[in-house]
């Protein structure tokens, strides 16, 4: 499975944890050649790179595009912050926070490559 599909997966799955699934954010890379934002969506800067945000529904996930090699979200989260969903266009993995229940739902589900982390740890590496 793709990583986008995986996201898409990982991102429905956690709309079940949050008490606010009708209001989520969703920022990506304003330099993703695989997405191209309309020019009046207000945009984010962190220290290296702009991100475009989006807001909508969480399961508006589903209407993305689904090839195999496109563009995940840098960030995702509902309003009520429950989860945070962050991938990178350079690393080979995603960083998901919640609660240990919504966590435990993901490293059970199958479908995905999902592994516990904890903070100050390094990231799981496949090298």
């Amino acid at each position: 499975m793709s990583d986008q599909m995986q996201a898409r997966r990982a991102i429905t799955l956690l709309s079940t944890f949050t008490s606010t699934p009708d209001q989520a954010y969703f920022c990506w890379w304003d330099g993703d050649p695989d997405y191209s934002a309309p020019p009046d969506l207000p945009l984010v800067t962190l220290e290296h790179r702009r991100f475009a945000l989006l807001s909508g529904r969480v399961t508006d996930i589903d209407s993305w595009p689904s090839s195999s090699g496109g563009s995940l979200p840098a960030f995702a989260w509902p309003e009520d912050r429950a989860w945070c969903f962050t991938s990178d266009v350079d690393p080979h993995w995603a960083g998901i926070a919640g609660s240990d229940e919504a966590i435990s739902a993901l490293v059970d589900d199958p479908h995905l490559d999902v592994v516990r982390a904890s903070f100050g740890e390094a990231a799981p590496s496949y090298y």
